[in-house]
């Protein structure tokens, strides 16, 4: 049998761990779990999660570089807000979408 063909990849934990924080960081965000101007520090998130502090750092340097937290030296992260001209933009967004979404669907509807 051809060895390569069959060779599993290797996991990387370290990886893997920091994509399931980033997702519950995220969803913590989007459901207001985590509030924004508050400060969250990696041992603490760490703990409520359940992992070591070295996925959630990665995590939240992530989710920094992208915008939604501003890193507090020797503090920890804080949660950014919404401003209304992002919202503004969201709802602009959605309804452009969602306009295109049903004109789309809407000719394939059937009682």
């Amino acid at each position: 049998m051809d060895r390569e063909a069959n060779a599993l990849r290797q996991l990387s934990p370290p990886d893997f761990l920091r994509d399931l924080a980033l997702r519950a960081i995220r969803q913590g965000i989007f459901t207001n779990e985590l509030k924004p101007g508050a400060v969250y520090s990696e041992p603490a998130l760490a703990k409520q999660l359940g992992i070591s502090r070295a996925p959630v750092r990665e995590a939240l340097r992530d989710l920094a570089g992208r915008g939604y937290f501003d890193v507090i030296r020797n503090k920890g992260y804080r949660l950014k807000g919404l401003g209304a001209k992002e919202i503004r933009d969201i709802y602009q967004f959605r309804r452009l979408v969602e306009r295109v979404a049903l004109e789309d669907g809407g000719g394939k509807l059937t009682k």
